[in-house]
């Protein structure tokens, strides 16, 4: 058995360090990312102004009085040069709430995100702001589960 010098001991626990690092990251749900990581927890409630249908660019939100939110989303991502972009098509179905400065989704997984939100004057435009995303998120307020937007 070969015995590693000291700057290969080195090199040997910073790679393992490393791979332990990414893993904690890429499996948050692990004991060790859990105890370090508070979840986030639903608050607030229901919250009127935010009731109905709304449209974004990638597909449509909606908030229902129950608690309850359904999102389908259809859009194409964009591959790499060379590639064809790929079309992605779904639905989450999960409960809201919000409180006076974010709305709070709980998926069918029973993830929580929590977004920031900003609704326009007239309640016709709802900006979401999701964690570690530089551009908001523009929802507009549809008249009923159809694409017809409230006429002002």
């Amino acid at each position: 058995m070969r015995v590693m010098g000291g700057r290969a001991l080195i090199v040997a626990a910073a790679a393992f360090l490393a791979v332990a690092a990414y893993l904690r990251y890429a499996n948050p749900s692990s004991s060790n990312a859990a105890s370090k990581t508070a979840p986030v927890m639903m608050r607030g409630g229901v919250v009127p102004v935010l009731l109905g249908s709304w449209k974004y660019v990638q597909g449509t939100y909606s908030f229902k009085e129950n608690g309850s939110y359904d999102v389908h989303f259809d859009y194409m991502r964009p591959a790499g040069p060379g590639q064809p972009d790929k079309h992605v098509v779904g639905d989450d179905k999960g409960s809201w709430s919000a409180d006076n400065q974010y709305v709070y989704f709980k998926s069918g997984l029973n993830h929580v995100l929590r977004d920031k939100f900003k609704l326009s004057a007239d309640g016709s435009e709802l900006q979401l702001f999701p964690k570690f995303v530089k551009v908001p998120e523009v929802l507009r307020r549809l008249k009923d589960k159809k694409t017809e937007p409230i006429r002002h």
